[in-house]
């Protein structure tokens, strides 16, 4: 989701469509009884990315309890378009593990682009990130992780971590 990716699904009957991967998680709110949009007899042919930009970087950063591939306990992607003076032109923040699908942080976003990167505006954004979040009753421990993995992947993307 944050380099933009676009699906391309295909039918048994051989149609093809295509979509933001964006728009392909559903939430529970949506449809409780499926998490994607892949129809009856779908499958999901190609990843299809966009041309980066050489202004563009990303990283992808998770926290988890061990050194493990179970499941995260936070995971953050971050990618930022910036020009030569360290001001954002363009970004994508993603938390997942917050949420039942990937979770677009669109005020973290709001809040970096047309900032110069520094640790008080990575702080802005991390706290940004945390916009409307509604934990449940044992899992409010992550917030301060989100925040903090969102500062540090925007410090990094721009070379200041």
């Amino acid at each position: 989701m944050a380099l933009e990716a676009r699906i391309e699904l295909e039918s048994a009957g051989g149609k093809k469509r295509e979509m933001r991967l964006e728009d392909f998680f559903l939430l529970p709110t949506t449809d409780v009884h499926r998490e994607n949009d892949l129809k009856p007899g779908e499958v999901l042919t190609s990843i299809l990315l966009p041309p980066a930009s050489p202004m563009a970087r990303s990283i992808h950063l998770k926290q988890a309890e061990k050194d493990s591939f179970d499941w995260p306990i936070a995971d953050v992607a971050v990618r930022l378009e910036l020009r030569q003076s360290g001001v954002c032109e363009k970004a994508s923040i993603i938390l997942g593990a917050a949420a039942p699908v990937p979770h677009r942080a669109r005020e973290a976003e709001a809040a970096v682009i047309g900032q110069r990167v520094s640790e008080q505006m990575a702080k802005a954004a991390g706290r940004a990130a945390l916009a409307g979040a509604a934990p449940l009753t044992k899992n409010a421990y992550k917030l301060p992780i989100f925040e903090t993995l969102v500062r540090r992947a925007i410090l990094a993307v721009a070379g200041r971590a």
